[in-house]
């Protein structure tokens, strides 16, 4: 048991998990008014390839571990 903002009013026995399993793969489309410059994995800066058509990009993640995030530009 983890206690996070504890006050003896509001508080009582939080449980909280302390890893998420990678995710593995997913594939994700996005409606985009425009094609991307880049779509990029953080915070590793890793470029993701897509595919763009009819307002919709397309691609893939091998592993999503937690804290990554998708960066669309």
């Amino acid at each position: 048991t983890f206690w996070v903002n504890y006050t003896e009013a509001t508080y009582r026995n939080i449980q909280l998990t302390e890893s998420i399993a990678p995710v593995k793969e997913i594939g994700i489309t996005l409606s985009l008014t425009q094609k991307p410059e880049r779509i990029v994995l953080q915070p590793e800066g890793k470029p993701l390839q897509y595919k763009y058509k009819d307002g919709k990009a397309s691609f893939r993640i091998p592993v999503l571990e937690i804290y990554e995030i998708v960066e669309v530009e």
